[in-house]
């Protein structure tokens, strides 16, 4: 499978199993403060999320939920690739007003990477084997910031690793699942019976639920309100 198909069938898959939320792929997301993310191949939308349509391109960062990167098969140069693609969205805001909450976080730490940042979920067909890739990732990262980096790397009939940024991510507090450390910053876990059901899991259980005092498209300068000057 290459390219668009990959992404086609996860994106039918997720929809299947996530109403009510939306998925839209080939897209990029702006914040409040007009930065961008590079294309992405899903993002997951939540109601907040207007225009929602089959030719949306441009979606506000309030209005999704986590973002899921597609891979055939991950090996280094897709790594890197993905990281790359990964900081552009992480990089973003969304706007919390003081009045937002928060819910379905684990510590202080998950609220501003998966709160005031996108969830960022890297899902690949296959990989160069758990062993190698594990050693690769945990180079390419060693000096990276936990929040720049994707929070989960799901490969189907594999593993999955969690980015757990401050110890206290949401995979310790809702998981009893045996997990191994990697270069400090990752739990690994066996997911070679269970790929797809991990990623529907991470749907739930990684993802905050935000709530807004008014519509958060109502923070963008989609038009200038400055009133044009008589000539």
């Amino acid at each position: 499978m290459k390219g668009g198909r990959n992404e086609d069938i996860l994106a039918d898959l997720l929809s299947q199993n996530i109403h009510p939320r939306r998925t839209l792929t080939n897209v990029e997301l702006v914040d409040t403060h007009g930065e961008r993310s590079h294309e992405v191949d899903i993002a997951v939308c939540n109601h907040w999320q207007p225009f929602v349509t089959r030719d949306s391109r441009l979606l506000i960062v309030e209005g999704v939920d986590v973002v899921v990167q597609v891979k055939a098969r991950l090996d280094g140069n897709e790594l890197r690739r993905a990281f790359h693609n990964a900081s552009t969205v992480k990089g973003l805001r969304r706007h919390l007003p003081d009045k937002v909450t928060i819910s379905n976080v684990a510590g202080v730490g998950d609220a501003d990477r998966l709160g005031t940042r996108v969830p960022y979920v890297l899902f690949a067909f296959e990989s160069i084997g758990s062993d190698a890739l594990e050693k690769r990732i945990g180079v390419l990262t060693e000096d990276a910031r936990p929040e720049d980096l994707p929070d989960a790397i799901v490969v189907l009939d594999s593993l999955a690793l969690f980015n757990m940024g401050d110890g206290e991510t949401f995979v310790r507090s809702t998981s009893n699942a045996e997990v191994d450390l990697i270069a400090d910053k990752w739990l690994s876990v066996d997911a070679r019976q269970a790929a797809l059901g991990m990623l529907l899991w991470l749907m739930f259980a990684g993802v905050p639920n935000l709530s807004y005092p008014k519509h958060p498209v109502l923070q963008y300068p989609f038009w200038d309100r400055t009133p044009p000057e008589d000539e």
